[in-house]
């Protein structure tokens, strides 16, 4: 089964000419070929890894590097760079093996500390790789290749395929049957882009049925077993450069083990896929031999460009070693949750589980802790490392995602890393809930008559889903970070930051629910009716983040309204007249000056002065007009003089409105109280005041239908606001506070989206009205209750 584009007929394992004399588009050399022209990839001569290095100029940059150069240059190699995190973790552990076999390794947990506080050099592991283990790093020596099995070198010329097959993110699962990748693939792999691939595909390969034959190497050779990384999450301590790593990551050991350089040579109970052996497990003799396990049999067969680059260009991938199951020496950076190693769900974040990390390490949750073990060894440190961890998800046997994450780890700090990360996962699941609480309850306003099997559907799309815990997981490594850097602080202030990292956090899961609420019901229709689902569905997302039974008291005082800033408005008085000197000459006065410093306040006090001088002339005309282009006489200078409040031109129009309205209210209701001069609330608050008796506001339903029409509309909705002032002048309710008002309109175009919505939070739930927008509300003195100001009860 030869590849698509090959030109070329196969003797011996060498290409030769067509009968159409054709020259092949690939030179290739089989494994078993006897050519002196046989294609070598030693990884101690040629550069197969990719490290973020550090040059003489402090500059960072990327270089390809031999194995041993990696070790002459690891205290100036930040880390290891690729793409893929299933990558760059098995490349960790192919270093971590090489240097257990070249007997670069500390033997007792004294002489671990010791080798990561004294920075013991690496260097010699290099030094043993050039001398005593010549050809034992050749991807493709004819013999004994580097981490294959080369019982597969008869089957290559007949079955060879694409070597999309060895890159499991590429071909997603061994069976291929349905979509065939090995077949009609074009990707042909470097021979580092090989190494790669062969050592992720032995560590986290999903099982399952093999592109193989049963008349290979036996029946169990078509089927592999789960990689050893496939079945649980696999951490590493990330050091200051990628020496400190691997120092970090040697666990003490009195013998190495084997290094499992090819499948033929080095262990001597190797499964055989037939007779007693053919499904026996064995357990890794040591670290050396769980590092370089052989998960896979491969074999790769290169081929040579005609510019001379060297590829991959056929493989072959079958059933490897039954591990069995490992014992706590062996598993010195598994996790365990419930006993067992850690596994990673695609229905649960990674960090969800992170308490589990710090449990172990720290004996909080004796039943998951191991005697000693890489985090036990963390803890003596009593610095600061970040554990990455990297786990794999799979359905039927076929790759789904990476999943990857990093945790700061502070030997002093275990115990309060590990209670910030139980509360820290247990509060973003109740805020979770709490969301999944508001979004139901804009379902069922915005969808009053949907039948039983719509609801779910519906408020599924209306909840953030996985956009919420994608949010809660910044959050939560913030905490983590604030809790692991106290350790920079003196012992008895680290109860103070400690408090204050988690009452930030608390605010920042209030603000993310709030906000992703919003954003899942944005895909409301723009309506009266969906703002009003959107304020309530926020109000019961507040109520229920402030529930004491379900949240500590960091979320009571993040959903806690915050204190206004109360501003004093200028003392009342009488503008300028028309025919003033003062206003003719434009000489500026004290009023003039408190009309540059607040437009808003001083044409609410010119306003008042209209009423209060029974300045009827002005009045008049004001009322019987709606700003248009057609007026002419007293009421365009009646509206002219109120424009000329407006600090921009553009706000002009707002102000004659706002003009219009006060004397609409106060034309036919002459009163001197000041709360119904100044009026009280916004827009909302005001509407909420109409209605008959105890039914007033979203009780009424024409104040109900009324306050829709009036948020329902994205342009300014200068008749209904005439609608509305005139209901609550028949109604002796006060009005609105005039300056806000003013406000509001003025920046109706650029803002009109949270105005509406500030005015229906006042409307539909004014218990939460400061929470929002605190400094929306007016003064002290210009908000007081009018039951207790004016004589009419409203």
């Amino acid at each position: 089964m030869s590849c698509p584009g090959l030109q070329a007929r196969w003797v011996g394992g060498c290409a030769l000419p067509t009968p159409q004399g054709r020259v092949p588009t690939l030179v290739t050399i089989c494994s078993t070929s006897e050519s002196v022209d046989r294609i070598s990839y030693d990884l101690c001569r040629e550069s197969c890894i990719t490290a973020l290095t550090i040059g003489p100029d402090q500059a960072k940059q990327l270089a390809e590097l031999t194995i041993p150069e990696v070790y002459e240059q690891a205290e100036d190699i930040l880390g290891l760079a690729h793409i893929s995190p299933g990558v760059r973790m098995a490349l960790y552990r192919l270093l971590l093996g090489l240097l257990y076999i070249t007997g670069v390794y500390p033997r007792t947990e004294r002489e671990a500390r010791q080798w990561v506080l004294q920075r013991h050099p690496l260097s010699e592991a290099a030094d043993v790789l050039r001398s005593k283990f010549k050809d034992k790093l050749d991807l493709f020596h004819p013999v004994r290749p580097f981490g294959q099995n080369i019982l597969l070198a008869p089957f290559m010329a007949d079955h060879g395929y694409g070597p999309a097959q060895l890159d499991i993110e590429r071909a997603g699962n061994g069976a291929q049957l349905e979509d065939h990748v090995h077949l009609h693939h074009p990707w042909r792999p470097t021979p580092a882009e090989a190494l790669a691939a062969m050592l992720t595909k032995h560590l986290y390969d999903p099982g399952g049925r093999m592109m193989a034959q049963n008349s290979w190497l036996g029946r169990s050779f078509t089927y592999g077993a789960l990689g050893q990384g496939a079945t649980r999450v696999l951490n590493l301590a990330m050091g200051d450069s990628l020496a400190d790593t691997l120092r970090l990551n040697l666990a003490p050991a009195k013998r190495a083990g084997t290094f499992n350089f090819t499948w033929t040579e080095g262990c001597p109970d190797r499964r055989t896929f037939t007779g007693d052996g053919a499904n026996l497990p064995r357990r890794p003799d040591g670290p050396a031999d769980l590092h370089s396990w052989l998960g896979r049999s491969i074999l790769l067969q290169p081929a040579a460009l005609p510019d001379g680059t060297v590829v991959v260009d056929r493989v072959l991938v079958g059933a490897g070693d039954l591990m069995e199951e490992l014992p706590h020496a062996l598993l010195q950076d598994a996790v365990l949750v419930g006993g067992r190693p850690q596994q990673a769900r695609a229905e649960t974040a990674l960090w969800r589980s992170a308490s589990a990390l710090y449990a172990g390490a720290g004996s909080q949750d004796p039943g998951n802790a191991k005697d000693e073990d890489l985090f036990a060894r963390l803890t003596k440190l009593k610095r600061k490392v970040d554990i990455w961890s990297v786990g794999l998800i799979t359905s039927q046997r076929t790759l789904v995602s990476w999943v990857s994450d990093t945790y700061p780890f502070v030997g002093t700090q275990v115990r309060p890393l590990h209670l910030a990360a139980v509360d820290g996962a247990a509060w973003c699941a109740a805020a979770e809930k709490a969301v999944w609480s508001g979004a139901a309850a804009a379902r069922d306003i915005a969808f009053p008559n949907a039948r039983p099997e719509e609801r779910k559907v519906i408020l599924e799309r209306l909840h953030p889903g996985p956009v919420l815990w994608a949010r809660f997981e910044g959050v939560f490594h913030e905490l983590l970070d604030a809790i692991a850097a106290s350790d920079e602080h003196a012992a008895e202030q680290q109860p103070l930051v400690h408090a204050q990292a988690r009452a930030d956090f608390a605010r920042s899961v209030v603000a993310v629910s709030q906000a992703a609420l919003e954003a899942g019901l944005r895909s409301l229709p723009a309506s009266g009716l969906a703002l009003e689902a959107l304020v309530k569905a926020e109000a019961r997302l507040t109520k229920a983040l402030s529930n004491p039974r379900a949240f500590p008291a960091e979320f009571l005082e993040a959903t806690m309204p915050p204190t206004p800033d109360v501003d004093t408005p200028p003392s009342a008085g009488p503008a300028p007249s028309s025919d003033s000197p003062l206003r003719a000459a434009g000489t500026e006065t004290e009023s003039t000056a408190k009309t540059k410093a607040a437009p808003s306040g001083a044409f609410a006090h010119w306003l008042v002065s209209l009423v209060e001088t029974r300045n009827h002339g002005f009045l008049k005309p004001l009322k019987e007009s709606l700003p248009s282009a057609a007026l002419r006489g007293e009421a365009l200078e009646a509206l002219s003089l109120a424009a000329d409040f407006a600090p921009r031109e553009g706000q002009r129009s707002a102000y004659e409105l706002t003009a219009h309205l006060f004397a609409r209210y106060h034309a036919a209701m002459p009163t001197l109280d000041r709360a119904r001069l100044y009026g009280s609330g916004d827009m909302g608050a005001a509407c909420r005041r109409i209605g008959l008796g105890f039914a007033r506001g979203p009780a009424d339903p024409g104040s109900l239908a009324l306050f829709r029409r009036l948020t329902g509309d994205r342009s300014v909705p200068a008749m209904v606001l005439s609608e509305a002032v005139d209901r609550l002048r028949a109604g002796g309710s006060v009005p609105p506070h005039w300056a806000s008002l003013v406000e509001d309109l003025a920046g109706w175009p650029r803002r009109q989206e949270s105005v509406r919505k500030e005015w229906a939070r006042s409307f539909y739930t004014p218990a939460s009205r400061a929470r929002q927008n605190p400094k929306a509300e007016p003064p002290a003195q210009q908000r007081r209750s009018p039951s207790t100001t004016a004589k009419t009860s409203w």
